[in-house]
């Protein structure tokens, strides 16, 4: 059976404080034809959907669209709740959505969901388990034994309802220990909230979100497609995909095949003068610059976003006063808000929530009043 697999799209992201919207609807046009293309069986969908609980309007409705076109192919699309991803906002209409053939995870209530499907070599069930806490899990379950991540994924796979002679496929959420991080990734201290491999013993194929790179563990029999692109710089050298899944027979090895992403710009780190930056060709990619000029500059910010247009961070090293070691400065892109924008970020530290369209569209008019435009 063949899926494919990807997590971590993070809709309404932003790279140092610059929107990343119209790159990841980019992405998702993309993910789209890869389904069509590639005739899979089913789509699979493991987390982060989100950057945040309560997820930008725009971020919704790129999300619904893109749900929108998945089912006008006729493949079942598994969704399951990432450690972003706010309960209600990823469960919204579940029962509705579940009957066109999108199956999300509702609020975890001690029970792992499940699709049944089947192809030449027989039956496979595909489990969806959100993203669980120990609380959660311990609150669910009443069982006070519970403390760990460890503990809690291990208690709520116990709870699912495996096929025993069938294949069985997890959708899930969760850090194994011996992945590797990058530094777009929240890291709990100490590692608390990592489970080990072991946890997944009972299943033939666990699609993984949560870490942003793409990797591949037990010999093939877990796997993380990564992040779809590319969210901070320590991550500009990796190449973003999406995974292809064959899982064959029950105990043959499983076949991956990465599908690369065409980002609209790259995440590029540039180092060199200020006279070698700026002789570099004209560039709309998203850039951090790295000067190696002895000299203070004047506005090197500026002169460089002439021809890097995204400029998103500056530092300049190398440069000595007359003691060890080099000067450093930094400087990091600010984005120019709108009236509009000051406004709704504003409201939104004050209520808690975004304005409302109505609200947007009488503070939108008394801005032209007041500019007479």
């Amino acid at each position: 059976m063949k899926f494919l697999h990807f997590s971590d799209i993070h809709l309404g992201k932003a790279l140092n404080r610059l929107s990343l919207m119209e790159d990841q609807a980019e992405i998702l046009r993309q993910m789209h034809t890869m389904a069509a293309r590639d005739d899979v069986d089913a789509v699979l969908i493991a987390g982060d959907v989100y950057n945040r609980a309560q997820p930008q309007p725009e971020a919704i409705s790129a999300f619904s669209a893109f749900l929108t076109d998945l089912a006008a192919l006729g493949k079942p699309v598994c969704v399951v709740r990432g450690n972003h991803d706010g309960e209600a906002q990823l469960s919204y209409a579940e029962p509705l959505l579940r009957a066109q053939g999108i199956y999300l995870t509702p609020p975890y209530d001690g029970s792992v969901r499940f699709v049944d499907l089947s192809d030449a070599f027989g039956p496979l069930r595909v489990h969806l388990l959100p993203y669980v806490r120990p609380i959660q899990v311990r609150r669910a379950l009443n069982d006070d034994s519970i403390s760990t991540y460890e503990q809690a994924v291990a208690a709520a796979l116990s709870r699912a309802q495996l096929l025993p002679e069938g294949r069985n496929v997890l959708v899930t959420h969760q850090y194994v220990t011996g992945a590797q991080l990058s530094d777009s990734e929240e890291r709990p201290v100490g590692g608390l909230d990592q489970v080990s491999r072991q946890v997944f013993a009972a299943f033939d194929f666990v699609a993984l979100g949560h870490l942003h790179r793409a990797q591949t563990l037990d010999g093939g029999r877990i796997r993380y497609s990564g992040a779809p692109l590319v969210y901070s710089f320590d991550e500009c050298g990796q190449t973003k995909s999406a995974s292809l899944v064959e899982v064959g027979p029950k105990g043959a090895p499983n076949r991956f095949e990465a599908l690369e992403f065409a980002p609209m710009r790259r995440v590029r780190v540039l180092t060199g003068t200020l006279e070698e930056l700026c002789a570099l060709p004209r560039s709309e990619d998203y850039i951090q610059a790295v000067l190696t000029d002895a000299e203070r500059l004047l506005d090197p910010f500026g002169a460089l976003r002439v021809n890097f247009p995204n400029l998103l961070a500056l530092r300049q090293s190398g440069g000595t006063t007359g003691g060890e070691g080099g000067s450093t400065i930094e400087e990091t892109f600010e984005p120019a808000l709108s009236p509009e924008e000051h406004f709704s970020r504003f409201f939104e530290a004050r209520n808690g929530v975004l304005p409302s369209a109505a609200q947007m569209e009488w503070i939108v008019q008394v801005v032209r009043e007041v500019t007479n435009e």
